[in-house]
């Protein structure tokens, strides 16, 4: 199994490859005016590795730094199926993702925990969150009503948090040694609302990926954020300092190749 962690600035993009050769993407980076990183980062690279589909996309929520690529990738990209929260803002690039979905007639599901989208006798893609009753989809808080998503190869798993916050984390701390992970996407690219104590410490990763842009103005990651992970012996890797990250692994060991 491979997962990049690609460098999209101030957002979140990340590709998962099975075993099988199937491609999840999971969020797809911001869009602005003068800015598109699905049109920038993503596209080109599945061109340049041949990878004409893909067999699913999450969506964690619909900020514009998670959302902002999908339309472009829609246009130019098959995809067999896209699962999402169900939970949509009032925002141009919102509804610009929600009328391409309609237009082209892709296939498009809601999720929450308990839904396994692909499960082999030794890989599987779990949804730890949110659940129908967990009070952020009710107040409408996008950030903790983020998809989170456990990613498992043998004895090697990820766990992709998109932005949730304190609250998403206390909540998910009941799943006990389910939530530990080999390696861990910061929630909400390293802000101070989140990566408690308690959830890196219940986590309990190798590495740690703050995908974050290079002096963006909410001045990511947050200096605490750093010093907790620093103080638990985590590897922490930045995208604005490191660029993409690329793991690998068979199940056993786990490779750190970019």
């Amino acid at each position: 199994m491979k997962v990049i962690f690609f460098d999209v600035g101030q957002g979140d993009a990340a590709l998962v490859t099975f075993p099988d050769g199937k491609n999840l993407l999971i969020d797809s980076g911001p869009c602005f005016e003068n800015f598109d990183a699905g049109k920038t980062f993503i596209i080109p690279y599945l061109k340049r590795e041949k990878i004409r589909r893909l067999d699913a996309v999450v969506l964690t929520h619909s900020d514009v730094d998670h959302i902002g690529g999908m339309a472009s990738i829609f246009r130019n990209i098959p995809v067999n199926k896209i699962y999402d929260n169900g939970i949509y803002q009032a925002s141009a690039v919102c509804s610009t993702y929600r009328q391409i979905i309609d237009s082209l007639g892709l296939p498009l599901e809601r999720i929450n925990a308990g839904h396994r989208l692909t499960e082999s006798e030794h890989w599987g893609l779990f949804v730890l969150h949110p659940t129908r009753s967990f009070p952020g989809a009710k107040n409408a808080n996008f950030n903790n009503s983020s998809i989170v998503l456990k990613i498992s190869n043998g004895k090697i798993s990820f766990l992709f948090t998109g932005d949730i916050e304190v609250e998403s984390e206390t909540f998910l701390l009941n799943y006990g040694n389910l939530l530990q992970a080999n390696v861990l996407k910061i929630p909400h690219h390293g802000s101070q609302t989140s990566s408690s104590l308690e959830f890196l410490q219940c986590v309990a990763p190798e590495y740690a990926i703050i995908s974050v842009g290079k002096n963006n103005k909410f001045n990511f990651p947050n200096s605490e954020v750093l010093e907790r992970l620093n103080s638990l012996g985590i590897k922490t890797i930045r995208t604005d300092v490191n660029g993409a990250v690329v793991f690998r692994t068979d199940g056993t060991r786990l490779e750190r190749i970019r």
